[in-house]
């Protein structure tokens, strides 16, 4: 639901600010440097060119996932035309670029408003689109936060993924008892897949409304395609005096759930089946920093990416990528520079290279510089490397990323959202009519990308060096060559008592204050972020 959470701040943060300028015809993004891409293609229906829509430019919220099977790209966004709310579908080559099929349904066909909630493919090797939709029709006039305040209900609709032919649609009726009513604009509402086509497990935020207590209790019902209950309604309490992050579905037997102690320094991965037994939590790999508003972005077979931002700065400022492995392992991290931001930047972990990539962007809007387009690869400590740049031809044109992944092993997919700015107006502000949607395959090879040659947080016994020791202020410890530590050190004293600590980051020599520390004898250890020790513990001497 953080997607339509996204969708109604960025249609109220336009509502306000954004102008309507003349449309114009729509013009693909001038890459004036950097490589090729081997395919750039935009959402296209010839069926919303009218006075306000050219066919291109009005395909608003790109934050939802494709799904990339068999070559072939299943596309989803929201239509908004003239603030009008529909989905649109399509099926594309993942390797040329080409439209298979399109389906697009807004208010014209509907005469009421939907909003796209999942994607999947089912057992039948059928698309199943899943979306929220208004029981009322629309009435002139009314307010955009009231249209979402009414009651909705499911909208289920299945597709021949070969010819997009539309085999079933169906949803419940306003006055049908049974159905579950939907909320059009709650943040925590989950759709998860059962073992039994067609059935789902829906879950919805009722805890108490107080600070950080979300999701500490939901509701729980199953539910068919119609949006019908077929079991009784269940109260899950996960907990108090913790945070519990976002859910995400691994398949129809593993939920990964993310949970974050009172203490606001140590997360948890929690990993449910599809009845939502507790089927293993493990302590996650600490990360530079502190735990300030964590998001758990998307879940794959092998490992999943979260990301923290500092809301302290701004909204959405200063985000972390992380990486991790469904042991608690952290993989790969980056720590996003500024001018960077949450809606600047989208991370993807390529797994071939062991490493995390970055698409971002930089919007000069009306500033008279052009816009540019990074991609980057983590440097494995925290940082970015091997960048490459296009730089826009237009400085009134800006793409927003909303998707970065690998095709295969050696390609890799970009897609953004267009905008145009208004030329007339303070550089916050943009045109509402110019939203185009689209998608480019470069070649990876093309970045220069080379493997991952260490690997983070892993202990494997190599040993390492102390100097001086004795010492009098500070103590270096040097790592054995090629290693790096990320982890705790601490420094104990001859009763076991914990005299100093601190956290290190991918560090091959770490310096150690112990000037503070009385003259004498002390145990310095090193321990990974779950508190295992995978190195020899050293006696260290004071001196005076």
């Amino acid at each position: 639901m953080k997607n339509i959470f996204y969708t109604l701040l960025f249609l109220t943060t336009s509502l306000l600010h954004a102008q309507t300028l003349p449309l114009v015809p729509y013009e693909p993004l001038q890459l004036i440097s950097g490589t090729e891409p081997i395919w750039y293609e935009t959402a296209f229906h010839p069926a919303m060119v009218n006075e306000y829509c050219d066919g291109r430019n009005k395909f608003f919220n790109a934050n939802f996932r494709p799904i990339i099977k068999d070559n072939f790209i299943y596309s989803i966004y929201d239509i908004v035309p003239k603030s009008d709310y529909g989905i649109y579908l399509e099926k594309r080559h993942a390797l040329t670029g080409q439209l298979i099929w399109q389906q697009k349904y807004d208010r014209s066909d509907l005469d009421r408003d939907e909003l796209f909630e999942s994607m999947y493919i089912n057992d039948a090797d059928q698309l199943v689109v899943l979306s929220i939709r208004q029981v009322k029709p629309y009435t002139p006039g009314s307010g955009l936060q009231e249209k979402f305040d009414r009651d909705c209900r499911l909208m289920h609709r299945t597709f021949d993924i070969t010819t997009g032919e539309l085999l079933e649609a169906v949803t419940p009726s306003a006055d049908d008892s049974v159905a579950v009513v939907l909320p059009g604009n709650s943040f925590y509402v989950y759709l998860f897949n059962t073992d039994v086509s067609g059935e789902y497990q829906y879950l919805q935020d009722a805890s108490p409304g107080v600070p950080n207590s979300t999701n500490q209790r939901m509701i729980k019902v199953r539910i068919n395609k119609y949006g019908q209950k077929i079991s009784n309604v269940d109260t899950i309490d996960f907990g108090t005096n913790q945070r519990f992050i976002n859910m995400r579905q691994i398949s129809i037997d593993s939920i990964v759930f993310l949970r974050i102690d009172s203490t606001n320094t140590k997360m948890y991965l929690r990993i449910y089946d599809g009845s939502f037994n507790l089927i293993k939590e493990v302590p996650m790999d600490t990360y530079p920093g502190r735990i300030n508003d964590v998001w758990l972005e998307s879940v794959h077979k092998d490992y999943f990416i979260v990301y923290d931002w500092d809301t302290s700065i701004g909204f959405f400022y200063k985000p972390t990528y992380l990486v991790y492995d469904y042991e608690g392992r952290l993989l790969d991290y980056i720590i996003v520079p500024k001018p960077y931001t949450d809606t600047t930047s989208k991370p993807a972990y390529l797994k071939k290279y062991k490493k995390l990539a970055m698409l971002c962007t930089i919007d000069y809007r009306n500033t008279g510089l052009k816009p540019l387009i990074h991609y980057y690869e983590s440097d494995g400590q925290g940082g970015l490397t091997n960048k490459s740049e296009w730089l826009l031809g237009d400085s009134l044109r800006a793409a927003v990323p909303n998707y970065i992944g690998s095709i295969g092993e050696d390609k890799i997919l970009f897609r953004f959202g267009e905008i145009r700015s208004n030329p007339d107006h303070p550089k916050l502000d943009f045109d509402r009519q110019a939203r185009a949607k689209s998608m480019m395959l470069f070649n990876l090879s093309e970045t220069g990308i080379a493997s991952s040659t260490s690997e983070i947080n892993r202990f494997n016994g190599a040993d390492y060096g102390v100097y001086p020791n004795p010492a009098r202020d500070e103590i270096t410890i040097q790592m054995a060559e090629g290693a790096m530590f990320f982890g705790k050190v601490t420094v104990t004293d001859i009763t076991g008592r914990q005299v100093h600590f601190q956290y290190e980051t991918n560090a091959s020599t770490i310096a150690v204050d112990i000037s503070s520390l009385q003259p004498g004898m002390y145990q310095l250890s090193l321990t990974d972020g779950k508190g295992k020790i995978g190195y020899k513990t050293k006696k260290i001497i004071k001196v005076e």
